[in-house]
């Protein structure tokens, strides 16, 4: 079973924990920050007001000692702007600094209060980039915050030169629709862009990961150019929608600014026709242009709000637990099967070489369920016929599981419902029970039974540290017929509804091949089975036998069961 939301159950004590921790923005920290948000926008709406009084009272009756008064006070308010704007960005700092501390508290606590850990090892970096993903919910929550003081005033600023120049106050109100509606419209498409680019940076780093986890059985398969062009398309389709979302990120600075000239430019020409014919003074010209270029500020804020502080922001599942406890982030979200029973294979395809021109042609039913064996006089058709089904040589034709047909686009998960055990154990590194169980404790009781089935606790108790030996770092210190042991119990512990056994007993025993036998043929029925091997012990279990020759399936005389 997976790594679930639903599985995690954190003790009491941790919970009261997690509960005791807020990691929501504080009144008296949004008080502050809205109180300085207002207190700059009241400053920039007294600024262009002063200009007002000095281009309409002072400059005409020539009160030089009021225009010195009145200009000290517009440096003062300017000064006193500057610095709220620091205080303001100090506070900023510290509420992120206080929600981001408690933010890794919670997940951190959260992943060590989960029942079952995860499968594969995490090294500190991978762990602070899943600890980052809680950086757009902080940005989102400040934004809002900012918006709540600054949208009121983008209105009072548009009321003003609605009171100085009349009707003119169209020309800056549909400039700011103008550029509303076109920054929602990017702000929108920039969420999707950095949605599908988080998406394809998942793909590609769970595709690398099981890439290097398997790059021993890769090179056996004689796949490493089908695994390079896949993993070539996964960088360029990341570096792709990479472009995409820096587009759209710098598109809104460079629009911002295109529409701020526009503003001020069509405010100078309207104003000026406006102060020709004597409905408009100098003062009120002046006033105009510095409130129409403050009115559109607000609007790029609305733009940072809807795209969620640069990435998207998931919806919480609700699982009784905080908004913060989504451990998905640090353990992998939940994984869906395919097969919830024995799938039908069925291959009509053909593979074909530059050099031997057609290696296989493949026609090949297996039912729901059904154990058939394939031999073959050699191990490269066999080999080739295994990959065809995994979907890692190009091939002309179908291949289906259940009458879903096996293409790029899910040809991932249908590998990863499937056990290949093959000629060579593929072990990743970790202690013995870890790799047995894939990290997971609910498939504990099904690893020591298994174990027991194929003879290998014995030898594992043994060991100075039995289960917790640790694979993985020097694995010739073992002998390979106990690693193939390890590789059978983590593949069939997996419990997939499709095994396919590439002539996985010739490092083993008969002792231990029998007895590996007598596991698949408890497995019959439970699972869809293609034995491909010429072990008499193995291919007896099956319901029925193939023979595999000049790249052609036959039907084999069946064989007594062992």
């Amino acid at each position: 079973m997976s790594n679930s939301l639903s599985d995690v159950a954190p003790p009491s004590a941790s919970k009261l924990r997690l509960d005791n921790v807020r990691t929501k923005v504080r009144f008296a920290e949004a008080s502050a920050i809205v109180t300085s948000t207002v207190m700059i926008n009241l400053l920039a709406l007294a600024v262009p007001l002063g200009v007002l009084m000095i281009y309409d009272r002072i400059i005409p009756n020539q009160s030089l000692p009021t225009l010195a008064v009145l200009i000290f006070g517009i440096s003062v308010i300017v000064g006193i702007d500057l610095i709220l704007r620091l205080v303001r960005l100090s506070l900023e700092a510290r509420v992120t600094a206080r929600l981001d501390h408690l933010a890794r508290i919670k997940h951190v606590e959260a992943l060590l209060a989960q029942r079952h850990p995860t499968r594969t090892n995490m090294s500190l970096n991978d762990l602070l980039g899943k600890l980052s993903q809680s950086l757009p919910g902080r940005e989102r929550k400040l934004l809002r915050i900012k918006c709540v003081a600054d949208i009121p005033f983008a209105f009072a600023f548009l009321c003003v030169i609605g009171l100085i120049t009349g009707e003119l106050v169209l020309l800056p109100v549909g400039v700011c629709l103008i550029f509303g509606a076109w920054s929602y419209i990017l702000a929108v498409s920039h969420r999707r862009a950095s949605a599908k680019l988080r998406s394809t940076h998942t793909d590609k780093s769970d595709f690398v990961d099981r890439t290097f986890d398997s790059l021993a059985q890769i090179k056996s398969l004689g796949a490493e150019i089908p695994v390079l062009h896949r993993l070539s398309r996964l960088y360029e389709r990341q570096a792709f929608r990479f472009r995409k979302q820096k587009q759209y990120s710098m598109t809104i600075g460079n629009i911002y600014s295109l529409f701020s000239q526009l503003m001020i430019g069509g405010v100078v020409v309207a104003g000026s026709f406006a102060v020709l014919e004597g409905n408009l003074s100098h003062g009120g010209l002046a006033a105009f242009t510095l409130l129409a270029g403050r009115a559109l500020e607000p609007m790029r804020s609305v733009y940072e709000l809807v795209v969620g502080g640069g990435q998207p922001v998931e919806k919480p599942k609700r699982n009784g637990l905080s908004k913060a406890d989504q451990f998905d982030v640090l353990s992998g979200s939940a994984e869906k099967r395919l097969f919830k029973s024995p799938p039908e294979i069925s291959a009509r395809c053909t593979v074909k070489s530059e050099s031997a021109g057609v290696v296989l042609n493949l026609d090949l039913l297996v039912a729901s369920g059904e154990a058939v064996a394939i031999t073959s006089a050699g191990s490269d058709g066999k080999s080739v016929l295994s990959y065809s089904l995994l979907g890692l040589v190009d091939y002309t034709g179908t291949v289906k599981f259940n009458n879903m047909p096996l293409n790029s686009s899910n040809a991932e998960a249908i590998r990863n419902e499937i056990t290949v055990l093959g000629r060579i154990p593929q072990l990743p590194r970790g202690t013995m029970m870890d790799v047995l169980s894939w990290g997971q404790e609910e498939r504990y009781a099904d690893v020591r039974y298994l174990c027991h089935l194929i003879g290998l606790d014995v030898p594992v108790k043994s060991l100075p540290d039995g289960y917790n030996t640790l694979l993985g770092d020097d694995p010739t210190k073992l002998p390979n017929g106990l690693l193939q042991q390890v590789a059978i119990v983590r593949g069939l512990a997996a419990n997939n509804k499709v095994i396919i056994v590439d002539d996985a007993s010739l490092t083993l025993d008969a002792s231990t091949e029998l007895k590996f036998a007598k596991i698949l043929k408890m497995l019959r029925k439970t699972a869809t089975i293609i034995v491909l091997s010429d072990r008499q012990s193995l291919t007896s279990i099956c319901d029925r036998q193939l023979l595999l020759e000049n790249g052609q399936l036959a039907e084999a005389p069946a064989q007594k069961e062992a």
